[in-house]
């Protein structure tokens, strides 16, 4: 008997604490249909030398279609080039099971924005959004990501996603690993 009530308790806390939080920053429903939006998730940040790069994660759902929005904020005082995605545009996921999923660009041509910030800094600022491959949420729900390339219209780049995160800037905790296993469950995707 007490060997049933410890499995019950175990999954029932397995459930209960285990679930993400899945509130909507943008929750919309009219005639045009149904529009969702997630609140970002910081997945990589690199404070040196005076630049300051900061990659975060966004689900997003229009009228059932997953969608991946990436956003990317560079902070320098220093001269701070322009990135840009094209058709051609496409990021890759290395999952720990030696697998790779591939995210396609999902826009027209768009390139960061210079923004000044009113002191000596100045930043660029890129969000655009990704479009899943069929088959490619099963694989991500199933394994953790630990290496992303991401291919813009002139240049690659690749960056290992950390099991764990603490900002410096923030000091909040994020594990990147695990972004799309914790996140995918909200889109409720059959």
């Amino acid at each position: 008997m007490k060997v049933l009530v410890t499995i019950i308790g175990f999954f029932y806390f397995s459930v209960v604490f285990g679930q993400t939080d899945c509130k909507w920053d943008i929750n919309v429903t009219d005639s045009l249909g149904t529009y969702r939006e997630a609140k970002s998730y910081l997945v990589h940040e690199r404070i040196f030398d005076g630049k300051q790069t900061f990659l975060s994660f966004k689900l997003l759902q229009s009228n059932g279609t997953p969608i991946l929005r990436y956003e990317l904020i560079e902070k320098t005082k220093d001269f701070s080039k322009a990135v840009c995605f094209d058709a051609s545009s496409r990021i890759y996921l290395q999952l720990q099971n030696g697998k790779i999923v591939t995210l396609h660009y999902a826009s027209s041509d768009m390139c960061s924005n210079l923004v000044q910030t009113g002191t000596a800094e100045s930043a660029r600022i890129l969000a655009a959004d990704f479009l899943f491959t069929k088959g490619s949420i099963e694989l991500l729900r199933e394994s953790p990501v630990i290496l992303m390339r991401v291919k813009y219209t002139t240049e690659t780049t690749d960056i290992i996603l950390k099991k764990q995160l603490k900002s410096e800037l923030t000091g909040n905790e994020t594990s990147p690993e695990s972004f799309f296993s914790l996140h995918l469950p909200c889109l409720d995707l059959p």
